[in-house]
């Protein structure tokens, strides 16, 4: 009785670029490790052919990187909460109102260690 496996390899190499649903997983604080720079770990459900594959993103929550942390809110129809922050207020958010939320996220094509991979470039309303 030979012991026989059925591989799927079709979730290996990056997702094309495109427009896709996805459902927010995963919202953890963080800091970076070099600067302390404060941010939101996130981890997405990506909705690719039929299937859910899961993205990491890292979202800065302050200074003029927060642009994509901004998108975010606004994806998961926080804008009353952007437009205050937007407006200087200090807002306090707990992530765990993002876990479930439902948008779209933009794939665009990217490199890492000169291997083709993928990466989300922006959040949108679904």
């Amino acid at each position: 009785n030979m012991p026989i496996i059925e591989p799927d390899l079709s979730q290996v190499g990056p997702i094309k670029p495109g427009t896709y649903n996805a459902r927010c997983v995963s919202a953890n604080p963080k800091k970076s490790k070099e600067k302390g720079t404060p941010m939101v770990e996130l981890t997405s459900a990506i909705e690719v052919d039929g299937d859910e594959r899961e993205k990491m993103d890292w979202l800065i929550i302050s200074g003029k990187a927060a642009f994509k942390f901004e998108q975010f809110l606004r994806a998961v129809g926080m804008d009353g909460d952007a437009n205050r922050l937007m407006n200087g207020e200090k807002v306090q958010i707990d992530t765990d109102v993002f876990i479930g939320a439902t948008y779209s996220v933009v794939v665009e094509a990217d490199t890492y260690n000169d291997a083709p991979t993928d990466r989300i470039a922006s959040y949108l309303k679904r």
